[in-house]
């Protein structure tokens, strides 16, 4: 690797090693980008959307699509991005009624690690109530028999607890024992009479592999070098590897400045 500065004026010495030795130091490796499985934000008019499923476990009520000021309790709730999002009347249904949205089937074989991440919104219109929601990953669409990822309760206070009312995101690891070419999450809401439930949002990725962070390595620089405005010099850095699916970046400052 060839690292080039360029000095716009004077003389440079220490202040070409300080650099060196910032750049050094500032090696870091990244993760490369993930892969999609899913991402849905509700935005169409098609409910559930394509290849998604949903189904009343108990009660009469069920996920609908909804936006802002049609909701029953709490009212006028914006979505976290967009117009729409996902609604179940929790404020309506008896104690007890459930209800399921169910992702399409995904296909992980090739995954090395997939989460899920979605953004719920958090209530404080009556924290009193214990209206939750499950998230399940399971290999049928249902979560009878899946494997529990998580429960988030409606209102703000109880657990997981957050310090306000609001949209908060949410991401769980799916158990790599979840390697097959046939996979859902599924929502389930589970209403005691209380305020409502809204799911916004919803991302499937897969995180690409890393098999640990960059070796570091050697930047040499002898002597004085004097560089005339406008010029540059080369410093070459060797005995440097990068892990699998990272990427290197520099920094550097002169004199320990930013």
């Amino acid at each position: 690797m060839k690292l080039q500065f360029t000095r716009t004026k004077g003389r440079i010495g220490a202040s070409l090693v300080a650099a060196a030795m910032v750049a050094l130091l500032s090696l870091a490796g990244s993760t490369a980008s993930a892969q999609t499985y899913l991402s849905e934000g509700f935005e169409s008019s098609t409910f559930p959307p394509t290849g998604w499923t949903r189904a009343v476990i108990s009660g009469s009520y069920n996920w609908q699509r909804q936006t802002s000021g049609y909701s029953t309790y709490p009212y006028n709730i914006s979505a976290h991005g967009g117009s729409y999002y996902a609604w179940y009347n929790s404020w309506n249904a008896s104690s007890g009624s459930k209800a399921e949205l169910r992702t399409p089937s995904m296909n992980f074989t090739s995954a090395s690690t997939v989460m899920v991440s979605f953004w719920f919104y958090r209530q404080s219109a009556s924290t009193s109530y214990g209206d939750n929601m499950d998230v399940y990953v399971n290999t049928s669409p249902t979560a009878t028999g899946g494997t529990l990822l998580g429960n988030i309760h409606h209102a703000y206070n109880q657990t997981p607890a957050v310090a306000t009312a609001g949209w908060y995101q949410y991401t769980y690891t799916v158990p790599s024992s979840f390697n097959g070419s046939t996979n859902y999450i599924i929502f389930r809401d589970n209403s005691s009479w209380g305020p409502d439930a809204f799911l916004d949002d919803v991302q499937v990725y897969n995180l690409a592999p890393c098999t640990g962070p960059s070796a570091t390595p050697t930047l040499n620089l002898t002597g004085t070098q004097t560089v005339c405005p406008g010029s540059t010099v080369n410093l070459i850095a060797t005995g440097y590897t990068l892990a699998g699916n990272t990427s290197m970046g520099w920094e550097y400052s002169t004199n320990g400045g930013t």
